[in-house]
Order: C-alpha cells, then sequence, then structure tokens
C-alpha cells in the first residue's frame, strides 16, 4: 500500500511536505484549496504505466484517461514552464518478500527492504523541433539505499548513479569504445537503456521500474460522478478488478462475487458475506434502503435486475 506522498510545483501545491498514507487516509479542506491535486498526482503517474506510448514522460491524459491534465504548464505550479515538477512517494507491500539488490559482479547484498521509494523530477525543454516534458532526475529508494538516473551537463544522455549505499557501478570491459547512443527514460520511471548498457551490474534496475507498475495497477479509481441506474443490466460471467471510474462494473462485480460464494470477512469473529449482502447492510445502515439484491430475469438469460425496498411495508421496485 501507498505509505507517502509529496509533491512539489504540481497544480496548487508549492510543496506538500511529506504526507503520510494510512489504510484510510482522509483529505478535507475548501474548494480549490488542491484536495484533488492529490489524487491527480497518483492517477497521472497511474495513466502514464498505462500508456502505449512510452517515449512520453508523462501522459497527462484525456476525455477517455483517468484525469485529463491538459499539459505540462497546466500541472506547473502558477503555470510556470520553466518550473520543475517533482513527485515522490512510497509504499510497502507486507504480502511480498523484501526487495533486494545483489552486486553480480560480487554477488553481495547492497540493499534490502520491503519499503520502497520513487521520485521523478521534470521539466520542459525543447527535444528536436519540439517542446515536452523531459526527466531531469528520476532515482528508487530501497530503505536508505537510492539508485536512480540523472540528465548529464550535455541534456542529451543519462547516467546512473547510487547514494547512501556501498555499491559501485561498473563499466563495461571496452565499453569507452563503443558509441552509444543518446538514450532517455522509457516514460517518467524506467531506467534509459542505454545507461543500463554501460555497466554490468544494473540487472535490477528493470525490477524496480516493474515494482513501480504493480503498485500503480493497484490504484484504482471510483470519480466523484457515477453512471445512472439502468432497467436491466447485463452479465456474461466477467470479473472485473475494480467499480470502473463511475462505477458502472458495480453490479458485474456483485454478481461475479456471488458466483465464487466467497464471503468476506470484516475481521475474526465478525460477519462472514457476501459482497452483495454487505452492500445490502450498508444501504440498511445508512437509511436508504430495507431490502437490497441483484436477480436474473429469467433462467437461460443474461439479464439482471436489481430489486429495491425502501421500506418493510414499501412495494420492491
Amino acid at each position: 500500500m501507498l505509505t507517502r506522498l509529496r509533491l512539489e510545483n504540481f497544480k496548487a501545491w508549492a510543496d506538500t511536505g511529506d504526507i503520510a498514507l494510512k489504510p484510510i487516509t482522509g483529505f478535507f479542506g475548501t474548494n480549490s484549496s488542491g484536495k484533488s491535486s492529490l489524487i491527480q498526482a497518483l492517477l497521472l503517474l497511474k495513466q502514464t504505466a498505462e500508456s502505449s506510448d512510452r517515449s512520453a514522460a508523462f501522459n497527462f491524459g484525456d476525455a477517455r484517461a483517468y484525469t485529463d491534465m491538459g499539459d505540462f504548464a497546466s500541472v506547473a505550479h502558477g503555470h510556470r514552464e520553466d518550473s520543475t515538477v517533482k513527485i515522490s512517494l512510497e509504499w510497502f507491500d507486507m504480502w511480498r518478500p523484501p526487495f533486494e539488490v545483489r552486486d553480480s559482479t560480487d554477488g553481495s547484498l547492497a540493499a534490502e527492504s520491503g519499503q520502497l521509494g520513487f521520485q521523478v523530477a521534470a521539466r520542459m525543454d525543447t527535444v528536436g523541433l519540439n517542446r515536452r516534458a523531459v526527466v531531469e532526475r528520476m532515482s528508487y529508494s530501497i530503505g536508505d539505499a537510492i539508485f536512480g538516473a540523472q540528465r548529464m551537463d550535455d541534456e542529451q544522455d543519462y547516467d546512473v548513479f547510487a547514494e547512501n549505499v556501498d555499491f559501485k557501478f561498473v563499466l563495461r570491459r571496452d565499453s569507452e569504445r563503443w558509441s552509444f547512443p543518446r538514450s532517455w527514460p522509457v516514460k517518467c520511471y524506467e531506467f534509459p537503456i542505454v545507461a543500463r548498457l554501460r555497466y554490468e551490474n544494473t540487472g535490477f534496475l528493470p525490477e524496480l521500474g516493474l515494482e513501480l507498475g504493480d503498485c500503480l495497477e493497484k490504484v484504482y479509481y471510483l470519480g466523484p460522478l457515477r453512471a445512472h441506474p439502468q432497467r436491466t443490466y447485463t452479465w456474461t460471467g466477467s470479473r472485473p478488478y475494480d467499480m470502473g471510474r463511475s462505477g458502472e462494473y458495480a453490479i458485474s462485480a456483485i454478481l461475479s462475487a456471488k458466483e465464487r460464494n466467497q464471503p468476506i470477512s470484516r475481521g475474526f469473529e465478525n460477519l462472514r458475506a457476501t459482497l452483495e449482502e454487505y452492500v445490502a447492510l450498508w444501504l440498511r445502515e445508512l437509511g436508504l434502503v430495507h431490502d437490497f439484491r441483484v436477480e436474473r430475469i429469467a433462467e437461460g438469460v443474461h439479464l439482471y435486475q436489481v430489486k429495491v425496498r425502501k421500506s418493510p411495508q414499501a412495494a420492491e421496485t
């Protein structure tokens, strides 16, 4: 799960400082105070990771994306194109073993931790004939150890670095004779391929990008606007990973959970019930309905209806 977030020069925030994230975290404040920007930063990284364009540092989105952020100037604090935008986050997965960095030159363990972090600093620059967002520096932390890539002085190439750790990148033999093409980070979080080729002991670097991608894949977004209820719903056995940005997959999720007959536990000695039963329970606790259920319209068809009674005496609708 995500444990820390920090934004610098990002939309409403000059610097958020370190924000601790807990299993349940609420953000409260007046309109236009920057609450949405915190969520948008995560969605920006998520849609960048899912984008098919591997050359763009960020996927700022469009009407089909999780969030449409326009362009770099729209994201930069004060709309200043000369700003350096920074996004930092940390995460921990208690179900996975600690991430290890072993030096392939001698097999020694250089770093090990279940707490991982990522930071990217980007700004606008002219590349060829176009102006676009480019990565100035990107890095991963494994505990206190930091491994990253930094834009070099000629601004057309990158080199890797290690900080706070007893680890040195070892140049490949005869690498001085090689003619390396220039390369950029893939998206904003994968190490440049050429920077990895220069050294013998960079085999773990791609794994860090995979770790971040896995973390972002587990970020699910439910937007503020909900899909309108339908008279009937079609379900042919799909198993959605989430409810959809507007809750459009909610009925499919309920039916999928019912078919698998996997009750959800709220903790030791607490109620174990299906997703459908919990939805009915929560709606009753909120005082919205008395009964809630999803049923098939007729045997052999893939159409379903949601049946609701608002009170014990009310007719089912």
